[in-house]
């Protein structure tokens, strides 16, 4: 189940496919998730239910994804590692692809293939806001930010407020921010995620960095032990408190 969860938010990290052959104009739905390794099938019919209606549209700059019923937008470029997408809901990854034809493209993550199809050879993206934008944060202070933080309360885009998710029955999910810049992230439903914490120039954003996906969240309380960010992804308020 882990091993599952884990594919399902990974990012493509190898690209097989020079730019001269790039063409990604129009909308691509999913076709086929596979695995040189035995998956078993509980595992493959939730991987398979997850992507079932999913589509990826690009034009010349712009992307657009839906999945499980909900839309993201953003911009996205070619690097010489591969594909990065911008998302305006406050992250950024990179994509590879293995193969690419005229109606099929190849997603590679180590031994996991995502095989989509296209069905649209353009799409019209509408323009869009990035989230970040929607919410003025604070100058962020580094030094106060250090620490072991526990996720304790929700506030959710309509107002409602709702308790935090737990790591385990026993343990709440936390971020503990280290003085050399790295980060552990015990995560909701008993994961675990490693990386680096930064703060941007300008003061506003907080970004994290795991598994090459850059992730930004604006800080918009900061004071004694007690922390709220401000979360673009669903565009809530997640509070913290410093544990001693």
């Amino acid at each position: 189940m882990k091993k599952t969860l884990l594919f399902l938010i990974a990012i493509f990290t190898v690209i097989n496919v020079s730019s001269q052959e790039l063409d990604l104009n129009g909308k691509w739905i999913f076709e086929d998730i596979s695995s040189e390794k035995e998956i078993d099938e509980k595992g493959k019919k939730m991987a398979e239910m997850m992507f079932e209606g999913m589509y990826l549209a690009f034009d010349s700059n712009k992307y657009q994804q839906s999945m499980m019923g909900k839309i993201e937008n953003g911009n996205w470029l070619e690097d010489e590692d591969g594909i990065f997408f911008i998302s305006s809901k406050g992250y950024e990854y990179q994509v590879s692809i293995k193969e690419l034809s005229e109606d099929r493209i190849l997603f590679i993550l180590n031994d996991m293939s995502l095989k989509l199809k296209r069905t649209e050879s353009d799409f019209e993206i509408p323009e869009f806001v990035d989230n970040l934008d929607k919410i003025k944060g604070i100058e962020i202070d580094e030094k106060l930010l250090a620490g072991k933080w526990n996720w304790v309360e929700t506030i959710k885009k309509n107002g409602d407020s709702a308790p935090a998710i737990k790591h385990s029955k026993t343990e709440l999910t936390s971020y503990n921010f280290k003085d050399d810049r790295s980060f552990e992230n015990k995560a909701p439903f008993g994961m675990e995620l490693f990386g680096y914490w930064q703060i941007s120039d300008d003061l506003n954003y907080l970004i994290v960095q795991s598994e090459n996906k850059n992730e930004y969240f604006k800080v918009l309380k900061l004071e004694g032990k007690f922390l709220e960010l401000y979360n673009p992804k669903n565009e809530s308020i997640l509070k913290f408190e410093q544990e001693n």
